[in-house]
């Protein structure tokens, strides 16, 4: 059976639900956690004792999904998509399958779960249909029965295949409309070259350890993403000053926010780069930061 998928499946067949051990130990390891669409693991230890909890009764609707590694390079080469090209490239040469678009959480759960990472409470259902109380236990301690039902709890995969790059925004966006994804979460999926430079300065060692210490900050904030918001916002009031720059460097609305990251998407500025992304820029705000 194919992998449940948008468009045929042309690449890497696999079955449609696989057990979590399978997935955990031999599909995870080949998902590339894309920081454009993924946010940081953020569930707390009760969010990831919930989900599994809610997994062993088979009441877990929404599959993992992913992005087609391979049939993303091919797509992107017909039609001459450098950029895709690159983008998906980097998940290549590292030996990656798969881009993860949704289910980040999940998946650390049902891996923290396995590598005794985190004690389960509650009642769960064993592989003999048999209800048991657990308080407090990791997974290697757990009566023998249950450890088997947790171990093949079914898990479903939904693979996009052959789609470019710049279109994993949309789907992203359209996955994600009905949970509450934060403006700058939604920002870091923009296929623009802003986006990585803020995500990636927003969280180096340096800078997030600054991030922490400014007054109403906390690390729940920055894993959502706050943290590349807060330095968005520096990177805005410390561009020189020009008359295109101006309503940019006054008014850091989230709106503003939103267009300066479309300044530098395809149908925007082609393969032309915006001088707000010029390298002098970065330098000078790296320079003053």
């Amino acid at each position: 059976m194919k992998m449940v998928n948008a468009h045929k499946i042309q690449g890497e067949k696999m079955s449609k639900n696989i057990t979590l051990k399978h997935f955990v130990e031999d599909i995870l390891p080949t998902i590339y956690i894309d920081r454009s669409f993924q946010r940081k693991a953020c569930w707390s230890d009760d969010s990831c004792r919930s989900y599994i909890v809610s997994a062993n009764k088979n009441h877990v609707p929404y599959p993992i999904v992913v992005s087609d590694v391979k049939s993303g390079i091919k797509k992107s080469k017909q039609v001459h998509d450098e950029d895709s090209v690159k983008h998906y490239q980097k998940a290549n040469s590292r030996n990656f399958n798969y881009i993860s678009l949704d289910g980040q959480n999940r998946a650390v759960a049902l891996k923290r779960l396995l590598n005794n990472q985190i004690t389960l409470s509650g009642d769960f259902i064993d592989a003999d249909g048999k209800q048991v109380r657990v308080s407090n236990k990791f997974y290697r301690d757990l009566p023998d029965r249950l450890r088997d039902a947790l171990r093949d709890i079914r898990i479903e995969i939904h693979s996009i295949d052959g789609v470019l790059y710049s279109e994993l925004h949309e789907i992203f966006i359209n996955i994600n409309a009905g949970e509450a994804l934060s403006r700058q979460e939604k920002r870091n999926a923009f296929s623009t070259p802003i986006s990585s430079f803020v995500r990636e300065k927003s969280e180096d060692a340096l800078f997030s350890s600054m991030y922490l210490r400014i007054s109403g900050q906390d690390e729940r904030k920055s894993l959502r993403s706050m943290d590349a918001e807060w330095l968005l916002k520096a990177y805005l009031a410390c561009l020189p000053e020009t008359k295109d720059n101006n309503y940019l460097k006054q008014f850091a609305s989230p709106d503003v926010m939103d267009e300066f990251y479309l300044l530098g998407t395809p149908s925007r500025c082609g393969n032309n780069t915006p001088e707000q992304y010029s390298e002098s820029c970065k330098n000078r705000f790296m320079k003053i930061l």
